[in-house]
């Protein structure tokens, strides 16, 4: 058995570690695109060299319209909601004088009622 082992190259010759990622990647290709914007959005992907140009065309934005419409509708959500949280606090602010207000009032006319209840004793 240890000399068919010792046959096979694996079992016998030890390789050396990798120290580059192209070793690893060498049967790959990195591409990026360009998806234009302001500011400009760049993607980056590896793919196999078997890889046909038409996925790779695909992967490219034939319009950046939907994403700008999107990304405006997505601005225009976060204005409201940023607008809805700033009334919501200072309608809580309003709200905390408010019921100061009516405690100090409570508090007055629990003073006047006992003064008064004092007076008829």
């Amino acid at each position: 058995m240890m000399e068919m082992l010792r046959r096979v190259p694996c079992f016998t010759n030890a390789e050396p570690p990798l120290t580059k990622m192209l070793d690893l990647f060498s049967l790959t290709m990195k591409i990026s695109v360009n998806m234009g914007g302001d500011p400009p959005v760049f993607v980056t992907t590896w793919f196999s060299f078997g890889t046909p140009e038409s996925v790779v065309s695909c992967i490219h934005i034939s319009s950046n319209e939907k994403l700008r419409a999107k990304s405006e509708r997505v601005e225009s959500d976060l204005a409201i909601t940023q607008k809805a949280a700033v009334e919501g606090s200072e309608a809580l602010k309003l709200a905390e004088g408010e019921k100061e207000m009516t405690c100090a009032e409570v508090d007055k006319l629990r003073e006047e009622g006992r003064t008064v209840e004092a007076k008829l004793k």
